[in-house]
C-alpha cells in the first residue's frame, strides 16, 4: 500500500548566539519524548512558507535568511511525501511560540543546542529521527565554506569532543541522494 501524506517543511535554526533550537515533545508514533529540529506538514502553501510558519509556530524564532537545502523522501516505500529542507539563519526569538492544540498538549519544549554539540549529539542517538538527521547533515554541509575562514571546519564541528570518530564519506555518499541542491 502506499499512504499519500503531506509534504514536510523542516528548519535548522541557527541564533546569532550560534545556538542550534531545537523542539522535545512527545511523539505518539514512536510513543517516546524526542527531541527534533522543528518541522511540520503543509499542503496549499510553498515549502519556504510553511518552513517559517513553522519555526515560527514550534519555536517563536523568525528567522533573518533561509535557505533551501533541498528535499528528501520521508518514507518512500510507504509514503509520498517529501520533506524540504532549510538552514534558518540569524533566528531572533519573538517572545512567544504559537502552537496547535495538538502541539501544545505534546509539551513543546524549547532545546538551544551549541552548533558544535548538535552532530555528536546525533551519533549518541539523543537525536535520532530521520527527517532531522538528514537535515542536519545539509545544514553542516551549506555551514561549512561559511566556517572554514575562522578554521573551523565540519570536521571541527563533529569532534566536539576530541574524540569522537569523523566520517566524511557519510556527507559525500549523502549529498548524492538530496535533490535540489544548490
Amino acid at each position: 500500500f502506499v499512504s499519500v501524506r503531506p509534504e514536510v517543511a523542516m528548519v535548522f535554526p541557527l541564533t546569532p548566539d550560534g545556538d542550534v533550537i531545537f523542539v522535545r515533545q512527545y511523539k505518539h508514533g514512536a510513543q517516546a519524548i524526542t527531541i527534533e529540529l522543528p518541522g511540520g506538514t503543509f499542503r496549499h502553501e510553498l515549502p519556504e512558507d510553511a518552513a517559517r510558519r513553522e519555526l515560527l509556530e514550534e519555536t517563536g524564532y523568525i528567522p533573518g535568511n533561509l535557505i533551501s537545502l533541498g528535499w528528501v523522501w520521508e518514507d518512500p516505500t510507504r509514503n509520498t511525501s517529501r520533506v524540504h529542507m532549510f538552514l534558518a539563519l540569524d533566528c531572533r526569538y519573538t517572545g512567544r511560540q504559537e502552537l496547535q492544540d495538538l502541539e501544545g498538549s505534546a509539551g513543546v519544549e524549547l532545546v538551544p543546542v551549541p552548533l558544535a554539540d548538535v552532530l555528536p549529539r546525533v551519533r549518541r542517538g539523543e537525536i535520532c529521527a530521520m527527517s532531522a538527521s538528514s537535515t542536519i547533515l545539509c545544514a553542516l554541509d551549506e555551514l561549512e565554506p561559511v566556517l572554514a575562514p575562522k578554521d573551523l571546519t565540519i570536521d571541527h564541528i563533529a569532534r566536539g569532543a576530541e574524540h569522537a570518530r569523523v566520517d566524511r564519506t557519510l556527507g559525500v555518499g549523502f549529498v548524492a541522494v538530496v535533490h535540489g541542491l544548490r
